[in-house]
Formats: C-alpha cells, sequence, structure tokens
C-alpha cells in the first residue's frame, strides 16, 4: 500500500508501506507525515497547505496486526521512540529545561517522545546480587522496573542531569546501576544523548559526566553516545533560560535524533 501525496507544487510523491494496517489512531498518520515532511525539508506552512488543501491520501487499512505494522511504518519514516530521563532532584531546573528543549525538537520531527523524572521517584541502590542476569528483572520492586522496560524499548535514550562535583548527579548513577537487567536483554535502544548544566562555566566541566556515561555505554555495544549539550555558568533554576545557544542546541539534537 502507499500513501499518496499531491503538493502544491504538482509533483506527485508517494511513500511505499508493506502490509495492511487497521485501528491505528489519526495521530499516527499525522506524526507520520510530518515526519516525512521534516525528512524532505518542507517547511511548516508547505505541510499545513498540503494536509488541508491538498490532502495527504491516506488509506482504511484493516489487520490484526496494526502494532507490528505501526512499526515498520515507523522505521521506513526514521519515526522513533524516545525515553528522556531527567535526573535532577529539581523539577524545573536548568537540565530539566534543557530536557524539555530537546523533547520539543524531537516531537516536531514526528518523534514520540516520554520523559521520565527521577524527582519524584523511588529509586533504591542496586543490591549486587546479580540475580536479573538470570531472571532479567530486578528483586528490588520500586520505580526502576517501569523506567527500565521504558529504556528497553525505546530507540532511543536521553539523559539529562546536573553536574555534581564535576560527575553525574547521584539519582542518575543510581539508576545506571540499576539497569542491569538490560544488559542480557534485546534493547531496542541505539543511540543515546547527554544534556548537562553546570555552575562553573567551563565546557570542560561536564567531562566527568561524558566519561561516565561512556562507562555504561561500554557495556551495551549496540549503542553509541551521539550527541552531548553543555550547558554551562548555570545555578539557580532557570537559569539556562539565559543562555540561548544551550537551549538552541538541545532543540536542534532533538529535531535532529
Amino acid at each position: 500500500m502507499s500513501i499518496m501525496v499531491a503538493p502544491l507544487d504538482g509533483k506527485a510523491r508517494s511513500l511505499t508501506c508493506r502490509g495492511s494496517l487497521g485501528g491505528v489512531p489519526g495521530g499516527f498518520w499525522q506524526a507520520a507525515w510530518k515526519r516525512w515532511c521534516h525528512r524532505h525539508a518542507l517547511e511548516q506552512p508547505y505541510r499545513h497547505s498540503i494536509m488541508t488543501r491538498q490532502g495527504s491520501r491516506f488509506f482504511a487499512w484493516r489487520s490484526n496486526a496494526a502494532r507490528e505494522r505501526v512499526q515498520i511504518i515507523r522505521e521506513r519514516l526514521g519515526m522513533k521512540q524516545i525515553l528522556i530521563v531527567s535526573t535532577s532532584p529539581r523539577k524545573g531546573g536548568n537540565s530539566d529545561i534543557l530536557a524539555d528543549e530537546f523533547a520539543r525538537g524531537a516531537r516536531e520531527a514526528g518523534h514520540t517522545v516520554e520523559k521520565v523524572c527521577l524527582c519524584d521517584k523511588a529509586i533504591q541502590f542496586c543490591k549486587g546480587c546479580l540475580a536479573c542476569q538470570k531472571t532479567r528483572r530486578c528483586v528490588i520492586d520500586d520505580d526502576v522496573q517501569g523506567i527500565v522496560e521504558a529504556m528497553k524499548r525505546a530507540d532511543a535514550v536521553v539523559f539529562a542531569t546536573p553536574v555534581y562535583y564535576y560527575a553525574m548527579s547521584g539519582q542518575m548513577k543510581t539508576l545506571l546501576d540499576r539497569t542491569n537487567p538490560l544488559f542480557p536483554a534485546e534493547y531496542a535502544f541505539r543511540d543515546v544523548y547527554l544534556l548537562t548544566s553546570s555552575a562553573d562555566a567551563s565546557e570542560s566541566a561536564a567531562d566527568g559526566v561524558v566519561n561516565g556515561l561512556k562507562g555504561w555505554i561500554a557495556c551495551f555495544d549496540k549503542c553509541r553516545l551521539k550527541g552531548v549539550v553543555r550547558g554551562t555558568g548555570v545555578t539557580a533554576p532557570g537559569d539556562i533560560r539565559r543562555h540561548a545557544s544551550a537551549l538552541e542546541a538541545a532543540h536542534a539534537l532533538g529535531l535532529n535524533a
């Protein structure tokens, strides 16, 4: 089946997808179209004109395997499931704001974004029992269980953290230690991003965070560190809003995820 597009320039284009599809929400098609336009560098007003005046013809497909077919189309259009983990203990803090900017860019590109804030989660320390290497599930029943499952399904994972003593936040390190059930699992994520904020104005202030995350990534050989944003010289919550370059960098990273 094909999604036929008749844009204002009169040049027909089509996106071909295998299989049939039924029961798929209209929001999915809107996101799919948005992602296609982004990939072909069409501006937002042009997109809107095509959708409302010319129309993009989405066929009413029927299938009992809608979820699987949606995944096929997502892959063809480059649409991703992105999980953002904001590890700051301050909701609305500077790294949390960078996380929101990344999310805004990713959604504009047509990706599906889920954001998790650790500040209101119950997270215990890893016990080092290694039971998870057999069961692929942690023996500790807390909020980490759901976060690890979300990480497993995501195509990309984004960590946002303040820089504490030239290292990542304790919350982030504790979470990374608890992701051990993913080590023997079939995880989906291939791209990892890092967003940092530091009171120190030097970009090297985040080097310890980058190196720490690289150590974690080294244990997951299917993924890579794809991008880093370093917000520097910020202390009080909201200071990052005066640093347009950091906000723009986070937004651009999400837009091009």
